[in-house]
């Protein structure tokens, strides 16, 4: 039975979604993840993730629910993300946030959309097992349950207690704090997979924690991904770099066309940089 302290508060994206009403009532109660009156546009739910959306493993991509190219960027995905064929081959990171992606969606869409299911096959775990290993082998979210801001801040879950709260919501709105848990523990996810531009400052934590420099990928999702698909992960070469990394590129992007954050600092120091010499000169 799921101990639950209270309402979670969550990301800005909790406010976007609500528990069934039908399923929370129901026995066992269990939050299925559905939209919001705060929710804009087409709600999609469930990403699916199929690999057979691309067979070229160098060309699946990933992309937002209007078919736009994701990019690594320290950010979570939003509804309607999905796998997708992409007209280039992906090379270094660009490639790793496709295996990401491919690791990240069935767990997303598990804990979001599959309570029912993960409750109705207890004791057995295998689906929980299944879709969250790679958490578990990658020591993520694994910090005892605890309040941010002291007694009085919502409580952040750890990877054995979130469980609970996906297959027994106990008649409680627990979609906060289930999209908390996805949230921040992707973004360590992504820290431990990927080698540039979102590890710094968001992936200094798991840094510390793993042993690994910044601009090493950890191998710790492997067997994870063999687990989920059958099939080992596809990376990249030795010493191979994606296209914002190469000749001419500006950094990663969280979305084709948008500049990376260490990319966007170095402007905005130039900006701030000139904007100081014009000053100068007319005080000169």
């Amino acid at each position: 039975v799921a101990c639950l302290p209270g309402q979670t508060q969550g990301s800005a994206n909790g406010l976007l979604y609500q528990c069934n009403a039908a399923d929370l009532a129901a026995t066992p109660s269990t939050c299925t993840f559905e939209a919001s009156s705060s929710f804009v546009g087409t709600f999609q739910g469930r990403s699916n993730a199929d690999l057979s959306v691309e067979p070229d493993v160098r060309k699946r991509g990933v992309c937002d629910k209007s078919g736009k190219q994701l990019l690594p960027a320290p950010k979570p995905f939003e509804d309607g993300v999905k796998l997708c064929s992409v007209s280039s081959d992906l090379m270094g990171d660009d490639l790793i946030w496709s295996r990401y992606a491919e690791l990240l969606l069935p767990l997303r869409d598990a804990l979001m959309y599959r309570g029912k299911e993960m409750a109705a096959e207890l004791p057995a775990t295998s689906l929980w097992d299944k879709y969250t290993q790679v958490f578990k082998d990658c020591d993520i979210k694994t910090t005892p349950d605890y309040r941010k801001d002291g007694d009085k801040g919502p409580w952040v879950y750890s990877y054995s207690s979130v469980k609970a709260l996906v297959v027994d919501a106990g008649n409680t709105d627990t979609h906060n704090g289930i999209l908390q848990f996805i949230e921040e523990g992707s973004m360590e996810l992504a820290c431990l997979m990927v080698s540039y531009n979102i590890k710094e400052p968001e992936c200094s934590d798991m840094a510390e924690r793993s042993g690994l420099p910044t601009t090493t990928r950890s191998t710790c999702w492997h067997a994870a991904y063999k687990s989920l698909w059958g099939i080992d992960p596809t990376l990249p070469d030795d010493g191979e770099v994606s296209a914002q990394q190469g000749p001419g590129g500006s950094g990663s992007s969280g979305s084709s066309g948008s500049s990376s954050l260490r990319a966007g600092g170095g402007w905005l120091g130039i900006t701030v940089a000139a904007a100081l010499l014009m000053l100068a000169g007319r005080r000169l």
